[in-house]
């Protein structure tokens, strides 16, 4: 333990790394434990509100449909502990709790009960989606060209367990199924066809942004992101566009970002 009374530094230097880092994963805040933080030198302003300022960078910005799914693969994450005491690690007002298990267990219903996945849509949706949709809603509201993108095509490495985590989307950008280890990362469903054609019509919206600041082409018109029409590219075996993709519960971290843990786009000031 630290006594808060004496030098809580020097008690922490001589705690063990490994005990600190089981203890971060244990408490769920392995992935916040450092933040970005302002320092004015490196970092001079918050990332989100730098960008309002910069709408001559086209952005392209988005998720996987699961990124928590990695971390609890490889022991990163804390196991999932069901659907309240995973909301509660997120919420600290009880009536944005209430909310939220509201939400989720609809979700909970359109996945067939399966608890696990639900917690992985919680921590994706919180600390990635959501941030991603507010960035592109930010620049995008300043006059910036801005697309935003859900990756859910699925692995099936590990018997499915690693399902469309975080990673899992960039070998698709470029193209590189074949490169090493990526199979490890997607399983044999990386060498099936829907993968070899997502990744070829992907990697050609990439150069076609690239070249003109539009990624339409190879996946078809891929709509800028813009306040009033919150259109999003889906890619997966069938890549579609979808306007306001899960605004009931991305709406809901956008309202409660105050009442909620820092998500990983947080900035500390230091």
């Amino acid at each position: 333990g630290v006594d808060a009374k004496g030098d809580v530094l020097d008690q922490l230097r001589r705690i063990s790394t490994f005990r600190i880092a089981a203890l971060q994963r244990e408490l769920g805040i392995s992935r916040r434990a450092f933040p970005l933080v302002g320092d004015e030198v490196v970092l001079p302003s918050d990332p989100m509100a730098a960008l309002a300022g910069r709408t001559d960078i086209d952005i392209m910005i988005g998720t996987t449909s699961e990124e928590d799914r990695l971390f609890a693969v490889t022991g990163w994450a804390p196991p999932a502990r069901g659907l309240g005491p995973t909301i509660a690690r997120y919420l600290r007002d009880a009536d944005a709790r209430a909310e939220a298990e509201a939400l989720y267990a609809r979700a909970l219903g359109e996945r067939g009960g399966d608890e696990v996945a639900v917690t992985h849509l919680i921590a994706t949706e919180h600390g990635w989606a959501e941030p991603a949709r507010r960035l592109a809603a930010v620049h995008s509201g300043a006059g910036g060209r801005t697309y935003l993108y859900e990756f859910e095509w699925a692995s099936s490495a590990l018997d499915g367990r690693v399902g469309a985590a975080h990673l899992v989307d960039l070998p698709f950008f470029f193209d590189n199924l074949d490169a090493p280890g990526v199979d490890e990362l997607l399983g044999e469903a990386g060498r099936q066809e829907p993968a070899r054609r997502l990744a070829h019509d992907l990697s050609g919206a990439v150069a076609a942004f690239a070249r003109s600041g539009d990624p339409s082409g190879p996946l078809g018109p891929w709509p800028a992101f813009t306040p009033t029409e919150r259109a999003t590219q889906v890619l997966g075996a069938t890549s579609r566009v979808e306007v306001d993709r899960l605004a009931d519960r991305l709406d809901f971290w956008t309202r409660n970002r105050g009442r909620s843990a820092p998500a990983l786009s947080t900035l500390s000031e230091g």
